[in-house]
């Protein structure tokens, strides 16, 4: 076998783009920019179509990035496309003044990451021998990319084909099953991008640049760091308002009824996909109890002292990441709705996202940070009852066994929660049939670093018994003394495996 490599390398050590690593589509973008600049547009480019629509049919990239640190997010103003405004305020002799031009610029968020050393980001495709010729045409074509990220993001490029195995490092991101969703080229992405960038150039009409276009057509890959360990398949939406301008947030003790919305849509995309009563009832956890199962999980925003622990994103998991993907493409933008009526919007996560990361311990592999001791962050239902606590110990192993953990080396249990802004066990809301069960916030260490998103309890298939790990190692002694913890001066059950 051969490889394909592709080399992008930034020379003002940072980068603005949305998501990291660019995505592979990303790539492709900027590789149908960089070919067509320059160039006479009615020039045949039958040979960079045929390469381009080679490379859209290959298998995802293995993507070896250089080490980064995220920084702050800039607020700058950009001006709306809004000149027929200007242009008519002048030609009726009065025109706009600064001031008034730029209360209309609109505030957009730019993101910042910074390079830690001058190491390339560096694309590896796998390749049969036969297209080794064709592969060359993508490694010469790659030299005339000039930015990838956003206009700011200017870049060298370059390839070459080579029959060596590419080295993986620590931070090289490969295609699993969990991990980063990131946008990667399939048939059909070629003449998508290639319409849309011929587009700017078509005539245009009054103030509008271009009417119908097609709309992007990508597919998507999870990507996951070598260094990191493997977790269970997972996608993860925001809550939006129904206009797009805000989150939609509810209160972490309403869990159950955001499940309970979510479980409502997830049915639905169910029924359109698998045609299969059955299996519908089945991956709802209404069929036999075996890994087939959807997990949804409300999660609150956590990590930092001044967080507020409102829900804003929701997670579902599952053992199938096919299924996962094509539901995540169905429930894209999609309402959720309580009593038939649309309360928010679904917005998929894709690439990096910091609340996400903590609850599935990518955040702390990336920034090596111990993953052995988790707390809950809503509590969990015992799968039993517990006597008034003489059978606690026993529920709380059969909850660990049931959720495929393994024995901890320590743990403990209480009534008050292990986090600012959580709230006593036993005041979050349950389904009727969880009610009878008691409820505990527990604190779980192992001796082995543990992968999320972890649930446990009898209500881990709902939101309850939530779990992740803390961002500071701790002690008994400053547990709760540390940012992002409540004072607990409750009395704590102890259980030492």
């Amino acid at each position: 076998m051969a490889w394909l490599n592709l080399y992008v390398r930034y020379p003002g050590m940072s980068y603005h783009g949305a998501e990291w690593p660019p995505s592979p589509f990303k790539l492709m973008q900027a590789l149908i920019a960089g070919f067509n600049q320059g160039r006479n547009r009615s020039q045949p480019a039958a040979d960079f179509e045929s390469a381009v629509r080679w490379l859209e049919q290959q298998n995802p990239p293995w993507i070896d990035a250089p080490d980064s640190e995220q920084g702050t997010t800039l607020t700058v103003a950009v001006p709306n496309n809004e000149d027929n405004l200007t242009m008519a305020a002048w030609a009726g002799g009065k025109p706009e003044s600064a001031n008034t031009r730029a209360k209309r610029n609109a505030l957009k968020d730019v993101p910042q990451r910074f390079l830690q050393t001058d190491k390339p980001l560096a694309y590896h495709w796998q390749i049969a021998p036969e297209d080794e010729a064709i592969a060359q045409q993508i490694a010469t074509y790659a030299q005339r990319i000039t930015s990838l990220g956003r206009g700011i993001d200017m870049v060298v490029a370059w390839g070459n084909v080579s029959a060596e195995d590419p080295a993986v490092s620590s931070q090289c991101y490969l295609p699993q099953h969990a991990g980063v969703a990131l946008r990667v080229p399939v048939p059909g992405s070629f003449d998508a991008l290639e319409a849309r960038y011929q587009a700017q150039f078509k005539p245009r009409s009054g103030n509008v640049w271009v009417v119908g276009l097609p709309p992007l057509y990508y597919g998507t890959a999870r990507y996951q760091r070598a260094d990191q360990p493997t977790g269970k398949p997972y996608i993860a939406f925001q809550l939006l308002e129904l206009h797009g301008k805000g989150f939609w947030v509810r209160d972490a003790r309403q869990a159950d009824e955001v499940t309970a919305m979510m479980r409502h849509s997830l049915n639905k995309a169910l029924e359109g996909e698998l045609q299969d009563p059955a299996a519908v009832t089945q991956w709802m956890g209404h069929g036999e109890k075996d890994e087939r199962r959807l997990q949804v999980l409300p999660l609150p925003s956590i990590g930092h002292e001044h967080v507020d622990g409102l829900i804003r994103r929701v997670m579902v998991t599952g053992s199938d990441a096919g299924l996962l993907e094509r539901l995540a493409w169905m429930l894209e933008g999609s309402e959720l709705l309580k009593d038939g009526k649309p309360m928010a919007r679904l917005v998929r996560v894709f690439g990096d996202d910091t609340v996400v990361g903590l609850y599935t311990g990518e955040f702390h592999a990336q920034r090596k940070l111990p993953t052995c001791e988790w707390v809950s962050v809503t509590p969990v239902v015992m799968p039993g009852f517990d006597h008034h606590g003489k059978r606690t110990a026993k529920l709380m192993r059969e909850a660990l066994k049931q959720a495929g953990l393994p024995e901890p080396l320590e743990m403990e249990v209480s009534a008050a929660p292990y986090q600012r802004h959580g709230y006593r066990a036993g005041s979050y809301a349950t389904p009727d049939y969880l009610r009878q069960y008691p409820q505990y916030h527990v604190r779980i260490r192992w001796a082995e670093p543990q992968k999320g998103a972890l649930a446990i309890g009898a209500g881990r298939f709902r939101g309850m018994g939530l779990l992740y790990p803390p961002i500071m190692a701790r002690t008994s002694s400053d547990r709760h003394n540390e940012a992002g913890f409540a004072p607990n001066n409750n009395p704590l059950v102890n259980y030492d495996f």
